[in-house]
């Protein structure tokens, strides 16, 4: 194993994943180093030629025209594919950036540089903004969501990687080559970048603008307002850079104190944001898809607000430049890696259409106006006010307290947006279901259904009538019911179930063991079902082992029509029986009575057992979950399958997503399911993420093997020996090995590969 593969291994990044990730990374390494890099030379260049408190004017400025260059990009991103946009954008920046450069090459006027520096300032300004977005955007197109949930961090980190060393390299450029040489950097770094975009892999099928597209791009607020996921993302985005404004604010006015030329302040800020991204990195080569993955959404935003409430504490009470670099050496090395990590992820379970018509708008405008908005408060508290600049500390002590507060509520709403999208994709996914399912591979129709009245009013279908006998001819078997349905003859048994006499307790057992007889199982079944005292007797046989299996794995479907609590209470101990079939049906007996209402009300003790019954079927092996089968060749279905799945495991997997399903919101339950199952892309992402913020720890540690995205190594870790299956196998009841004779050729199949191998 090489080095870059087992790098690869330790980090999870899987072949599939190969291509799209490195390209990616590579991509954010160029992006944030020149993003690092222009702003660094931005505010040299400002810094120098103006005073800092002429900072919040040109902040301003940028904010107005961050609106039209924003409407014009989501624009261009509704009419064709972000891929061209992105690269017209490139083309555009190295256009603009070489004119500058050539400018001030060959212009020395003093008010010509001014002009210049200005116009340099707006015009990084607005690129980084867009060349950052559209770089997202088109990431975004190209990753799932739980391939972005397990990768935006470390493509982020490439980002963060390239500011390391954007910052390191900045100082030595400038002092050796120039201001110049740098601006020159930037060109290629943008050549560079347009060539790695179109190595890419394949977006899949394009985002088709539909009409009234290209309006609404020009009203992104409307649309931001009107959805509660993206109003939240907006509101973090803003306090975000509201806060980290004032804190680089402060930091800037503190650096230009202690240093006196360009060349001095672009080394001081290179550094800073050197020394910044190798934090940054460290934290999100080790931390990020971590904390992601096991905290959530809504706490790893929050590490931002946290760490500007301690900076903050500093600042107030040790003014200074080590205290505002401290600060804002926080707020950098936070919001441009995990903090932005998680919010690019945040934008994954939008939908591509909606995602082009206002990313640009939240990461561009809102991010401006942000800026604008805290440019103002300076303006306000700095210039008209003549305050010293520490206390604009109070303002960044609210920001983190109201982002604390939003990040927060981030986390349910994501889990909101995750179910509607998953809701969304149940429509589209139930018109295939119901003409298709599963069997082997194949796509087959399989329909069945058990009508109760029709049973009990309807003629014995599979009975078979004797000569000169009519559907209501007389019975010459003895008088006494239960010798009449023990009777060997069929023509005798038939007609005595079709007795109108009321049945009682002492009928069940007769009735009970015709339960085994394929020409009478559906009348004796309609017959318990409304005798009195039926579901004692029929639960005390359901859970006896060594009572007749062809009779217990039929009982559930009785216990199903019969609306006791004891039918109830049987049924969910029938799901931890030793046989699947017992098991699988008990199941579906319980969703059949939920849907009916037979089983309105839900107590505790009943979602307790339900959760034991699923940690139970949990813990078996996947050799054990592949062979458990139904020896019915249509088994009874309730409405969680539209069609029968018949899958290697997937009965297992089916009996428990529908346990699930008795806990849980059934529809999204049996929505994940069909995604997971029928590896639907649209809506396997969405399964797993619903999933792993519903289900509790330990039961989501348990599916996963059989569902999840598990890396290749931590799924051969999992692998057992052969011997420990083999007596799992023998434990487990499975319907394949329930005889000495079937678990003697388990033992000897075995036997023979182990001495061949």
């Amino acid at each position: 194993m090489n080095p870059i593969q087992a790098l690869e291994r330790w980090l999870d990044i899987r072949p599939d994943d190969r291509r799209a990730f490195w390209l990616s990374a590579s991509g954010a390494f160029i992006v944030i180093g020149f993003s690092v890099t222009a702003r660094a030379l931005r505010e040299a260049f400002f810094l120098d030629e103006f005073a800092v408190e002429n900072l919040p004017y040109v902040t301003l400025a940028a904010t107005g025209l961050s609106l039209p260059a924003v409407a014009l990009f989501t624009k261009q991103l509704a009419r064709t594919s972000a891929d061209r946009v992105y690269n017209a954008l490139l083309m555009a920046l190295v256009a603009g950036l070489t004119v500058l450069w050539a400018v001030t090459s060959v212009v020395t006027d003093e008010r010509v540089v001014q002009v210049t520096t200005i116009v340099f300032y707006l015009f990084t300004v607005l690129g980084t903004l867009l060349l950052t977005s559209g770089f997202w955007v088109v990431t975004s197109e190209r990753f799932q969501l739980r391939e972005a949930k397990r990768l935006f961090g470390l493509i982020s980190a490439g980002g963060t990687l390239g500011a390391m060393l954007a910052g390191f390299a900045i100082g030595p450029l400038t002092q050796s080559a120039g201001n110049g040489a740098a601006v020159l950097s930037l060109i290629l770094a943008l050549l560079v970048v347009s060539v790695l975009q179109r190595f890419l892999p394949d977006a899949g099928t394009p985002v088709a603008a539909t009409p009234g597209d290209e309006g609404r791009a020009r009203d992104g607020l409307k649309e931001v307002l009107g959805n509660k996921h993206l109003r939240t993302m907006a509101l973090i985005v803003a306090v975000a850079t509201l806060a980290s404004y004032l804190v680089d604010y402060e930091f800037k006015e503190a650096a230009s104190l202690a240093y006196d030329t360009d060349e001095e302040l672009a080394g001081f800020f290179g550094r800073f944001y050197g020394i910044t991204g190798v934090i940054a990195l460290a934290g999100q080569v080790l931390l990020a898809s971590r904390l992601l993955a096991t905290a959530g959404v809504g706490w790893s935003l929050a590490v931002l607000p946290f760490a500007l409430l301690s900076g903050s504490a500093l600042v107030l009470f040790v003014p200074g430049l080590f205290a505002a670099t401290v600060l804002r050496g926080a707020d950098a090395s936070l919001r441009k890696s995990l903090h932005r990590a998680v919010l690019e992820f945040l934008w994954v379970p939008v939908s591509p259409a909606l995602r082009r018509r206002t990313k640009a708008f939240v990461d561009s405008f809102v991010d401006s106006a942000a800026e604008g908005v805290a440019a103002l408060i300076v303006f306000a508290w700095i210039t008209l006010g003549g305050l010293s600049s520490t206390g604009l500390n109070f303002f960044v002590v609210a920001a983190a307290i109201a982002l604390f507060v939003f990040a927060r509520s981030m986390g349910k709403t994501y889990f909101q947006t995750v179910l509607e999208r998953l809701d969304k994709g149940r429509s589209s996914l139930e018109e295939e279901l119901v003409q298709t399912q599963f069997v082997g591979g194949e796509l087959t129709m399989t329909v069945t259904q058990f009508d109760v009245n029709a049973a009990l009013t309807g003629t014995l279908a599979g009975v078979p009538m004797q000569k000169g006998q009519t559907q209501t001819g007389a019975v010459t078997a003895p008088v006494d019911r239960l010798n009449r349905l023990s009777s060997a003859d069929s023509v005798v048994v038939a007609n005595t179930l079709k007795s109108q006499d009321p049945w009682d307790m002492h009928h069940v057992p007769a009735l009970t063991r015709l339960l085994a007889r394929d020409a009478f199982y559906r009348r004796a079944a309609a017959t318990l079902a409304v005798a009195e005292g039926a579901a004692e007797h029929l639960a005390e046989v359901l859970l006896d082992n060594s009572a007749d299996f062809v009779i217990r794995r039929r009982i559930p479907r009785v216990l199903s029509g019969i609306g006791s609590d004891d039918a109830n209470d049987a049924l969910i101990q029938g799901l931890t029986t030793d046989r699947f079939e017992v098991r699988y049906r008990s199941g579906v007996a319980l969703a059949r009575r939920r849907k009916s209402g037979l089983s309105v009300a839900k107590r505790p003790a009943d979602d307790e057992a339900l959760w034991n019954a699923i940690r139970i079927e949990l813990t078996r092996e996947r050799p054990i979950w592949e062979l458990q089968k139904l020896l019915d060749d249509q088994p009874e279905q309730d409405d969680f399958v539209a069609g029968k799945v018949y899958g290697r495991g997937e009965l297992s997997l089916e009996h428990t997503f529908r346990l699930l399903s008795l806990v849980l919101d059934p529809e999204p339950i049996r929505t994940a399911f069909h995604g997971i199952v029928l590896e639907d892309t649209r809506l396997q992402g969405l399964a797993l993420e619903y999933l792993e913020q519903v289900l509790p720890r330990d039961v989501r540690d348990n599916l996963w093997p059989f569902i999840g995205d598990l890396s290749e190594h931590r799924q051969k870790k999992a692998i057992r020996g052969r011997e420990a299956i083999a007596a799992d196998f023998l434990k487990t009841g499975a319907t394949l090995f329930a005889d000495p004779e079937e678990q003697k050729r388990l033992r000897e199949a075995l036997d023979s590969r182990n001495e061949g191998s």
